[in-house]
């Protein structure tokens, strides 16, 4: 689904703050703009559809057997509404500010 990432300068507008603001925490605190990736990412898987490796344990008659899967997870309705009103929102925005 090309265009349905969530831009690192709308956490700014979702939380609130002026994108320097948000800039300038990043800078002073690795910590916080580590977290700001990892939301960014799990946002972006939520609304795309991922999949991710898994061991999958199971006991059969007494029999524990280990099976590597993939599991696959379909796009989020509920992100991908979020996402896309932030960034149409903001789009917006831009436009009538100019």
């Amino acid at each position: 689904m090309v265009g349905l990432k969530l831009i690192c300068s709308n956490f700014g507008f979702i939380f609130g703050i002026d994108e320097s603001t948000l800039t300038k925490w990043k800078q002073k605190k690795p910590e916080f703009s580590d977290t700001i990736k990892e939301w960014k990412k799990d946002a972006d898987e939520r609304a795309t559809g991922y999949s991710h490796p898994h061991t999958h344990i199971s006991n059969y008659q007494g029999t524990v057997t280990q099976t590597e899967i993939t599991k696959t997870y379909p796009p989020d309705p509920t992100s991908i509404i979020f996402i896309s009103f932030i960034n149409e929102f903001l789009i917006l925005l831009e436009a009538t500010n100019g």
